[in-house]
């Protein structure tokens, strides 16, 4: 028997003596197709190494520790992005992007500036993930509040969607 079937007949071992519901800690499993251990943390697979790996193991027993002082939920990412931040990445690019070779103006970034204008003052600090089409529609909302025109609105909002 290779090491590699022994680790898994303990694992399985012990996934039977934690009992049903999921009552104990979650055990390691040999992931096939990619050759890997892995644990499943609150429904999503956490890869920790090649089963000859030595620091397999130690990547395994910190998951699952950080996962039960978590109170058995996987932690938050600490860097969530802003929505103001997603716009200053689309700005370094469309800077790029978005320029002429004769008098360095663009009339396209121009427009982008007016069309982020909104988003930015409304819903800069809320995370990127948290917008959706509600957020887009008082932000269009604010568009036709400020006396804009409906192909312009409707313009800007399509360049909105784009970042």
């Amino acid at each position: 028997m290779t090491e590699i079937t022994k680790q898994r007949h303990r694992t399985r071992r012990h996934a039977t003596a934690q009992g049903k519901k999921g009552r104990g800690v979650p055990s390691l499993r040999y992931h096939k197709a990619s050759g890997q251990m892995y644990v499943v943390l609150s429904g999503r697979a956490i890869y920790c190494g090649k089963p000859d790996d030595p620091g397999t193991e130690q990547r395994y027993h910190q998951a699952v520790a950080e996962w039960l002082a978590a109170g058995r939920q996987l932690p938050e990412a600490p860097n969530v992005i802003t929505v103001k931040e997603v716009i200053g990445h689309f700005w370094a690019h469309a800077e790029r992007y978005y320029r002429t070779e004769t008098d360095g103006r663009n009339k396209e970034l121009e427009q982008f500036r007016l069309a982020l204008r909104p988003l930015r003052e409304l819903y800069g600090a809320t995370p990127a993930a948290e917008f959706g089409p509600r957020a887009l529609k008082a932000i269009r909302q604010h568009m036709i509040d400020g006396g804009w025109c409906r192909p312009y609105v409707n313009k800007q909002v399509n360049r909105i969607r784009h970042v």
